[in-house]
């Protein structure tokens, strides 16, 4: 694999699970690893899936968090070899989180009941660490797809310059069918984070920036079990489906059938 193609994929993974936001090829393998380090918090509940699992193409079951000072999201995402996919699906918040006070291990608890599936992995990202790094690079400047209008702030289509805090109204989702139209919003902002890190001229000035953005994910997944995803699941990342999670019973049924791991 070239050296750009690796980048592009690593960094596709990297930014569909919001975690770590640099390419090895950008930054190297040992600075990645120890920003993956530093946003491992395994589960007690439960073990991932083990590197044979993993190697064997295995299909991977994981909930992505996206946390900020007034809103929380939940998404479900399954990463199928078999069929070549990852489904994306936005989970309600309601069927979730249950108290403010609950823990990362309650929280994956409630989606297993929700969905009827297990679990094996989870993102948790705070979006507040979003607005340091933003104004730590003087603002970023995205080419926004849609014009959209959400806490008293209009953000034009096109080239738009953001502060950090105008980045965080920008990350936030309209109303609840927006998560995943949030999400792509994120991964927007991650490349451009990426972008304009890797063209600070001195590295020991984009360090902390790196460390930042470390700080700014939790989860169970290693840096060994990133790199064995990117060799044995590439294929299925290249199809994306989305769906909002349905409202009958029947609905839920249909989804639930199709997110079956076994």
């Amino acid at each position: 694999m070239s050296s750009k193609a690796k980048k592009e994929w690593i960094g596709g993974l990297v930014l569909l699970l919001l975690i770590g936001f640099v390419g090895t090829s950008m930054f190297g393998y040992e600075t990645v690893k120890a920003a993956m380090n530093d946003a491992y918090v395994p589960l007690s509940h439960k073990e991932p899936l083990s590197e044979e699992a993993l190697k064997q193409g295995k299909p991977i079951s994981a909930l992505l968090i996206t946390k900020n000072e007034e809103h929380t999201s939940f998404v479900h995402m399954t990463i199928n070899k078999k069929d070549a996919h990852v489904h994306m699906t936005n989970i309600p918040v309601a069927s979730i989180l249950k108290d403010n006070a609950q823990s990362t291990e309650q929280l994956l608890q409630n989606a297993e009941q929700t969905l009827g599936i297990p679990i094996d992995y989870y993102a948790m990202i705070d979006q507040t660490s979003i607005k340091t790094i933003v104004d730590k690079l003087d603002g970023i400047v995205i080419n926004n797809p849609t014009a959209f209008t959400n806490d008293e702030r209009t953000f034009p289509a096109g080239e738009v310059k953001l502060t950090g805090e105008e980045a965080l109204a920008y990350l936030q989702p309209v109303h609840e069918q927006d998560v995943l139209s949030a999400h792509d919003r994120q991964i927007l902002v991650a490349k451009t984070i990426i972008k304009q890190v890797a063209t600070v001229p001195s590295f020991t000035k984009a360090k902390p920036i790196l460390n930042e953005l470390s700080n700014t994910v939790q989860t169970n997944l290693t840096f060994e079990d990133l790199s064995l995803m990117r060799k044995q699941y590439k294929a299925a990342f290249a199809s994306i489906k989305k769906a909002e999670y349905p409202q009958t019973e029947v609905e839920v049924q249909q989804l639930t059938s199709k997110l079956q791991l076994s």
